[in-house]
């Protein structure tokens, strides 16, 4: 004989009572979910349903309903969603992302993070074709060899591609990819994760243009330019004409390497030379002018 309100307090009125009026007004069955009003030890969610209870004429004369504790199934979703949210998380900070494919309906399927990183709109699918045309066009052919060799003999791979980005953008990505098959063997599709290397590419270029450069000028350079490692031994010698250095100015530059940096000094300098080079080895950033060091080379 108690009204709803009575037996589940005022929080009843927000949600409870639209749902009473719309199975009394429309006749229908309502179902949501909401915080258990009424708390004991384990019970924090409930699905709430209501239906009408009509008399003999046909005409709603009452409402019924049941509760159902679905607090477990509700902490698995709310678990779920979280670690959704951690793996988002980790895949932006890493500049990660995953694709699978399904070769029997022709799909491919990005995560978020593959969107992102490829400056393109969110979708539901792409076709493999449409896939495919995300790679740079010189890098296609290499890719699908690489992956029909993997699928041919049932093992992973590994590559470094281009991608064309939907700003117009080129970005380097490294996958890593691991075909899938049925219980008969049969090739299903692919799982790959990929990472974003676009910046350390272009590290990488930056550094090989630098030490190209620097090559290009030692090679040049009239002077005898030798780069020593801290025991002492030549490990590059340019082949410069300059008789100022160390070793014998007969020496071509290949004899020169792998041979100790005093090889080839007067026995009166050794002493001092010696002394210089310790001193570097010992403070690299003190540099070492032989020139000044060194007076008298043994001749040819």
């Amino acid at each position: 004989g108690r009204t709803a309100v009575e037996l589940f307090g005022p929080e009843h009125d927000e949600v409870g009572e639209r749902s009473d009026d719309v199975v009394f007004e429309r006749g229908q069955i309502v179902q949501f979910e909401r915080p258990a009003l009424l708390r004991r030890a384990g019970l924090e969610h409930v699905l709430v349903v209501k239906f009408p209870i009509r008399d003999a004429g046909g005409r709603i004369s009452a409402l019924g309903g049941f509760v159902l504790d679905v607090t477990a199934r509700k902490r698995a979703e709310m678990a779920l969603q979280e670690s959704q949210a951690q793996l988002l998380e980790s895949q932006r900070l890493g500049r990660t992302g995953y694709i699978t494919s399904d070769m029997a309906t022709n799909r491919v399927f990005w995560s978020e993070t593959v969107f992102e990183l490829r400056r393109m709109p969110h979708r539901e699918w792409l076709g493999f074709e449409e896939a495919m045309e995300g790679i740079h066009p010189d890098d296609r052919a290499p890719y699908l060899a690489a992956r029909n060799d993997a699928v041919r003999e049932h093992r992973d791979f590994e590559i470094d591609v281009r991608v064309l980005r939907g700003d117009g953008s080129i970005g380097w990505e490294h996958a890593v990819s691991r075909p899938r098959y049925d219980a008969a063997g049969n090739f299903t599709g692919m799982l790959l994760m990929l990472q974003d290397i676009t910046e350390r590419k272009a590290a990488e270029e930056a550094l090989r243009e630098s030490e190209e450069r620097f090559r290009a000028l030692i090679e040049r350079s009239p002077a005898r330019i030798s780069i020593v490692d801290l025991d002492g031994i030549v490990r590059f010698a340019s082949a410069g004409e300059s008789n100022i250095g160390i070793l014998r100015p007969g020496w071509s530059a290949a004899e020169r390497m792998g041979r100790p940096l005093l090889d080839g000094l007067h026995p009166d300098d050794l002493p001092a030379a010696a002394k210089a080079l310790k001193a570097v080895s010992e403070n690299p950033p003190k540099l070492l002018d032989i020139a000044q060091i060194v007076a008298r080379g043994l001749p040819d």
